[in-house]
């Protein structure tokens, strides 16, 4: 049995990726979201009691059988591929996942979805957390009407809080790039996959091994219109990104700083400000 996993930062495009894929008539996925820990971490051992670190080859089937008993609850007799979701909090979690793969998942076919536009996704967690809407089933009336209470309501976005926002973003994905140099990896940028939808779904379908089917299936949608129409200042946080990402690129060195110093704020802005002002 063939196997994948969805993987990305929270409010990144997994979820949308994960419902195409899911109910593909050859597929069968958890359709909640796996966490890292403790689920890559322990494994079955989080319910046992020995935890006995010598026993290497049962630790790696317990971690097989898992993961197999969960993607496989809903398998029927034309199941041959199974996968679920998991999304990291933070880079930490990142390489949690990674050194776990790497050392008990060889086999797992990774799918990572990477958001470009790290102000929406800001944007998309904030709005999610003060509205308590994170996805939708169908675009029904009161949907629609969420959408145009943001539209018309813009939201300004606190700058610090984005600029170490986007440092543990861009740090995770640099984490979870990793796994191109130990596992088949489809990389899916979240702007471009949904530019073209029905030939990046038949791209991915290619990668996991099952027939290119159209996307009937498809009931989620969006809750949040475009970025730059509810957050207020999404120009000058795109701004701030594009100069963080240069800077993170010749100076690979700051996310440890970043790390050491990340309990006071006021140090990290010290060292940042010469980019972030806008």
């Amino acid at each position: 049995m063939r196997r994948y996993l969805i993987i990305g930062n929270q409010r990144s495009g997994t979820t949308a990726i994960h419902v195409g894929i899911a109910y593909h008539p050859q597929i069968s996925s958890l359709y909640d979201e796996i966490k890292v820990q403790p689920f890559f971490t322990k494994g079955l051992w989080g319910f046992t009691v020995g935890n006995n670190e010598d026993m290497v080859e049962e630790r790696k089937l317990a971690f097989d059988a898992l993961f197999n008993a969960m993607a496989l609850l809903h398998a029927s007799e034309n199941t041959t591929v199974i996968g679920m979701k998991c999304c990291t909090m933070d880079s930490s979690e990142a390489r949690l996942l990674v050194e776990s793969l790497r050392q008990n998942f060889s086999d797992v076919k990774i799918v990572l979805v990477i958001r470009e536009d790290l102000v929406a996704q800001f944007g998309s967690n904030v709005s999610a957390r003060l509205t308590g809407r994170y996805h939708s089933l169908g675009r029904d009336r009161s949907v629609r009407r969420k959408e145009k209470e943001w539209a018309d309501s813009k939201l300004k976005l606190n700058k610090w809080g984005f600029v170490e926002y986007a440092i543990k973003c861009l740090e995770t994905n640099r984490i979870l790039r990793e796994l191109h140099d130990s596992h088949q990896v489809l990389e899916v940028i979240y702007e471009e996959f949904f530019s073209n939808e029905e030939d990046n779904f038949r791209r991915l379908f290619n990668f996991l091994d099952v027939p290119a089917i159209s996307i009937t299936w498809m009931r989620a949608s969006k809750v949040m219109p475009p970025a730059d129409q509810y957050i207020k200042n999404y120009r000058q946080l795109s701004t701030i990104l594009g100069r963080l990402k240069e800077h993170l690129a010749n100076n690979p060195g700051t996310f440890s700083y970043y790390k050491k110093y990340s309990g006071v704020l006021r140090k990290l802005r010290t060292i940042l400000r010469k980019f972030v002002t806008v």
